[in-house]
Order: C-alpha cells, then structure tokens, then sequence
C-alpha cells in the first residue's frame, strides 16, 4: 500500500481514538492515561497480557482476547481498547506486515469498539 495511505490511516485511527476519548471521556488525555486511571484489577491483568501479545507480535490473539473481554458500559475496558488501539496503531507498517495485521484491521476494529460502547462513530 502506498506510503500516503498508510499515513491517511495512521491519523485517522488517531483522529477517532482522541474522538472517542472526548466524547466518552470528557477528556483530551492520551488513552494511557485513561487507563492508568481508570484501573480496576480485572483491566490491569488484562492490560499485561495484551501487552505480553503485542510484544509477541501476536496481534490478532491480543485482539481476540480484548474483544472476549470488553464489559460494554465500563469505562475502564474502553479506555484499555483505545489504549490498545492506539498501541497498535503506534506499531511501524513493517512491525503489522510482520504479525499479519493491518491499519485497516485497527481502524475496523476501533470502530467495532465504538459501536460495542454506543460511541459515534
């Protein structure tokens, strides 16, 4: 995929991270720190094994996990998707390609989070 639209992506999984934590959250802070906030032990177990996936390259199994995990309604598992969205997103082009996973894939996925937690989309 050409640079530009990788680039395109890049800032419009941005865009709709920040969206969603205003809308949500009344807030402009970074998910990270949503999420460090918003803790409960359940989210922080969880925020270690995303984060041991990630680091695996193992992508896809994070987001499975995440999804199989979301409580529709609490805040602290919605800021842990933003935040891991925003993770991914963060990932280099080449660092997706290599765990098979796309910004599109990420884009698909944040805005399946926002239709799970009634966000505008």
């Amino acid at each position: 995929m050409p640079f530009y639209r990788q680039d395109y992506l890049l800032r419009q999984i941005e865009d709709a991270i920040a969206r969603a934590i205003r809308f949500a959250f009344k807030s402009g802070e970074p998910a990270q720190t949503l999420v460090e906030r918003d803790f409960d032990g359940q989210t922080r177990d969880l925020r270690a094994q995303l984060a041991a996936l990630v680091d695996r390259g193992e992508l896809g199994a994070a987001e499975d996990l995440l999804f199989s995990r979301l409580r529709p309604g609490e805040p602290s598992t919605l800021a842990l998707a933003l935040w891991f969205y925003e993770r991914l997103n963060a990932l280099s082009d080449e660092a997706l390609a290599a765990a098979d996973f796309s910004r599109e894939e990420i884009s698909m996925g944040l805005a399946d989070v926002a239709a799970r937690f009634g966000l505008p989309g």
